[in-house]
């Protein structure tokens, strides 16, 4: 009866598949984009890291010696004396006459306004280094957070700081259960985040490695155990 009615509707009708169609590959594409940069920017910056310190410890003196003597850039014996030199560096330092060098030229330096905020932001970096080989964070959680029933993961480090358990310790529901440090990382940013202190018993364990959860949090939860055993599948929770 109305053609042109019927018309217009079937074009409106296509629009609409269209529009589903292409939102559906949008999606597609972003979510398998940002898995890729989930799986392969650790490695891309492990990769490149290594290739500068390399170039780092390859220049300098010793290259520049051998090249003025020979004529000739030896790749790599840069890199070799470095690491001769720090080695040799740490022995030295483990004896008795080395500590006392060491010692009165660091105390010299902290001296300087400058060079003793320099030396102890390394110090507090060597320190974590050496806490991390040791596992600083020994277990991943989940804590219940920012709302009831809305859950996040974290990663447990230690019990609470003796300063914060006397400060509560006027709170008898506190005092009684046993206080542990968590720290909540941001996605996709892990390095970021922040600390909370939270009751024990008010924590879930998860059956997982560090690895698997990080993974997790990285990814925005595209990334988990379940995925990479079965095939990475994305589901649309939307409803529609």
């Amino acid at each position: 009866m109305f053609p042109g009615k019927k018309t217009r509707s079937n074009f409106i009708g296509f629009k609409i598949i269209v529009k589903s169609i292409i939102s559906t590959i949008l999606f597609y594409i972003r979510t398998y984009f940002l898995t890729g940069i989930a799986v392969l920017l650790p490695s891309a910056l492990t990769l490149y890291v290594i290739i500068t310190l390399f170039h780092w410890a390859d220049s300098g003196f010793i290259a520049d010696f051998t090249k003025n003597l020979t004529g000739y850039k030896i790749p790599g014996l840069g890199f070799i004396f470095t690491i001769s030199a720090i080695i040799l560096s740490g022995v030295f330092a483990k004896n008795f006459i080395g500590q006392k060098i060491f010692g009165f030229v660091e105390n010299l330096l902290l001296r300087i306004p400058l060079a003793k905020n320099i030396i102890t932001a390394i110090r507090q970096l060597l320190d974590f280094m050496k806490a991390n080989r040791k596992s600083v964070f020994n277990k991943a959680i989940l804590v219940e957070y920012p709302r009831r029933d809305c859950w996040v993961i974290g990663f447990v480090s230690t019990d609470a700081p003796k300063i914060v358990r006397e400060a509560l310790n006027e709170d008898n529901e506190v005092r009684s259960s046993k206080l542990i440090s968590v720290f909540i990382p941001t996605t996709p940013n892990p390095t970021s985040g922040f600390l909370v202190f939270v009751p024990k018993k008010e924590v879930v364990e998860l059956e997982i490695t560090m690895e698997e959860a990080m993974k997790i949090v990285i990814s925005g939860g595209v990334l988990s155990p379940e995925n990479e055993q079965e095939g990475f599948q994305v589901e649309d929770i939307s409803g529609e």
